[in-house]
């Protein structure tokens, strides 16, 4: 088919053990910004990291990508748009951090307005202390003096008297990305790093996409092996964590706006330090359903700084912490369908003391320590 190209077009063997590098790279240059399929369907050896800067492709075939050196500053796949002008707000949006549950808007004044016209995308980022931050992705309707009124409505609080900026950014836009794995069971090197990193894009739909066998982590800093940020409007279904839990998850989709997430599966079958599942990471609007994490040292799922978020269908098993723990000033979430089975004695649920409010939750069933009687612990 014309809109179809496979790897092998470029010369790549896919024994998983020839250095196909340079021609999975020539391979993604020619299907990026075209419409076209670029097909993989056996295992490549990669020793670097692979960035595209453009979208409108569709990945597909099946393969595994088998990242075998961390060289490149993000991951094994790094999908990203760019950024422009910052300019800063003159004033409170949604009545600023206090009024952030109950109140939205689609405008606000900012200081400058070099770079914003009509249809540019924005980065919105309120930033007040470690434990308040929130950012959302907008796109400009119309400019009218200092006055930038969005197509979206503006979920997030923002503050004149706070740090907070608007960034001009060009998001990566018509990605798709289907029935891939990358297995990082040879990967060697710095361990922070992801298998997957999708950021500043934009009506993305991902699905059928694993990463399994992930470097343990080391902390804090250590990022997700498959991890979002900054994004607008995208779809994830079935995404798949296997042996891939790490301190801030093994799946994180982080700074996203109004996004859909149907099916997420996390497991750990072999002992690691400090693995945790799923994270959903300043998620400002948007919907997920059907997710299962099991197995991990540390927490099955971390909410934190969520806001306008819906939840169903949620199971939490045998996770050396917190079935799900929610902190950072998380607010407007709704959770229903929630079962926790936890062979230790921790908490099913646990709302930290960061200002967290307007939290829903129903349904809720729960086994702790061998027995009946999960709790939920708020702080």
């Amino acid at each position: 088919l014309l809109d179809v190209v496979t790897a092998e077009d470029f010369g790549c063997v896919g024994d998983g053990m020839t250095d196909d590098t340079s021609c999975l790279q020539s391979a993604f240059l020619a299907v990026v910004g075209t419409g076209k399929t670029l097909w993989l369907s056996k295992t490549y050896k990669l020793t670097t990291q692979l960035e595209l800067t453009s979208g409108n492709f569709t990945l597909d075939g099946g393969g595994t990508i088998l990242p075998v050196a961390s060289s490149g500053t993000s991951a094994a796949l790094y999908i990203h748009g760019s950024t422009g002008a910052v300019t800063s707000v003159t004033g409170d949006v949604n009545g600023g951090f206090a009024a952030r549950a109950t109140s939205v808007a689609n405008t606000l004044a900012v200081g400058s307005t070099t770079g914003i016209s009509a249809g540019v995308w924005l980065q919105l980022i309120y930033n007040e202390s470690a434990t308040r931050y929130f950012q959302q992705l907008v796109q400009v309707k119309s400019l009218v003096g200092s006055t930038v009124t969005t197509h979206q409505t503006i979920k997030i609080p923002m503050a004149a008297a706070q740090s907070n900026t608007v960034v001009v950014t060009v998001p990566v836009t018509g990605v798709q990305i289907r029935n891939l794995t990358i297995d990082g069971m040879g990967l060697t090197g710095t361990a922070n790093w992801s298998g997957i990193l999708l950021e500043r894009f934009a009506f993305a739909t991902i699905e059928n996409v694993t990463v399994q066998n992930w470097l343990d982590g080391t902390g804090n800093t250590d990022r997700a092996p498959f991890y979002t940020y900054i994004g607008y409007g995208n779809t994830y279904r079935n995404i798949r964590g296997v042996n891939a839990g790490r301190h801030n998850g093994d799946i994180a989709l982080t700074s996203e706006t109004n996004l859909i997430v149907e099916g997420v599966q996390s497991s750990v079958t072999t002992p690691r330090a400090d693995s945790a599942g799923p994270t959903f990471g300043g998620v400002t609007g948007g919907q997920a359903s059907n997710l299962r994490s099991e197995g991990h040292s540390a927490r099955c799922y971390r909410l934190i700084g969520d806001a306008w978020l819906q939840i169903s269908n949620i199971q939490a098993n045998n996770c050396g912490e917190n079935g799900i723990f929610i902190t950072w000033n998380t607010y407007q979430v709704q959770m229903q369908g929630l079962q926790v089975n936890q062979s230790v004695n921790t908490s099913g649920i646990a709302i930290g003391g960061d200002d967290e409010s307007y939290i829903w939750i129903r349904d809720f069933a729960g086994y702790s320590n061998g027995g009946p009687g999960a709790t939920a612990d708020i702080g």
